[in-house]
């Protein structure tokens, strides 16, 4: 909520109601909850001096059975049986899935023809509109798949036979959904903007590389 991405986006309006009442809101706070440091440290430089409990977010194992791979064909019967590159968050400008199609579209058809883009998530802010056209623009079209919300059994599968999973945030207080991924034993791939302790800034050898670039390795 405070961090310097999330602010400077339509900034004036934010202001304003900063100003009017958000701000008096949150100097009554007797203290705060911040996921990571990084959060904390957002807190401090809006001013506010009360205590700050920094609790990262529990994320629960998986404790159904492993899923079969044919759940996921039985339920998208128009995924094609690849290697998938899994992409599930709200769809936001600051999740970058844009970024990521359009990396992912760099790419030569030979490097990604035994992999398929995954992108799957709640569209709270109308921004699907815009990931269809990236899509549309797209000459690996064919290779990304844009689903709606997933939960329950679909969700687990996905995450579980993701082969990576993907997420080029331009901010984060925590992410949810890496530690998920993490706990079905996805590796992951994400941006230094994102602050969680379980991440580790590596050569990411083997899987994809991104940022503009991907390298696929078997």
């Amino acid at each position: 909520m405070l961090g310097s991405w999330a602010l400077q986006r339509s900034s004036f309006p934010k202001k304003m109601i900063w100003h009017l009442h958000e701000h008096r809101h949150l100097l009554s706070a007797t203290a705060f909850h911040a996921t990571s440091a990084q959060e904390a440290d957002d807190i401090r430089r809006a001013g506010f001096l009360q205590p700050i409990a920094i609790l990262p977010n529990g994320v629960r194992p998986p404790s159904q059975p492993e899923p079969p791979r044919s759940l996921l064909f039985d339920t998208l019967p128009k995924l094609p049986p690849k290697r998938i590159a899994l992409f599930m968050s709200r769809l936001h400008p600051k999740k970058g899935p844009v970024e990521l199609i359009q990396a992912w579209s760099s790419q030569p058809p030979s490097l990604l023809q035994d992999w398929h883009l995954v992108l799957a998530g709640p569209d709270l802010d109308h921004y699907r509109p815009a990931i269809l056209h990236a899509i549309s623009q797209s000459a690996q079209a064919r290779t990304i798949t844009l689903l709606p919300e997933v939960s329950g059994a679909l969700k687990h599968a996905l995450l579980h036979h993701a082969e990576l999973f993907v997420l080029p945030t331009h901010e984060e207080n925590f992410g949810n959904v890496i530690a998920e991924s993490l706990a079905h034993a996805t590796p992951v791939l994400t941006t230094r903007r994102h602050p969680g302790k379980f991440c580790k800034p590596s050569a990411a050898a083997g899987g994809l590389k991104t940022t503009r670039k991907l390298s696929v390795t078997p």
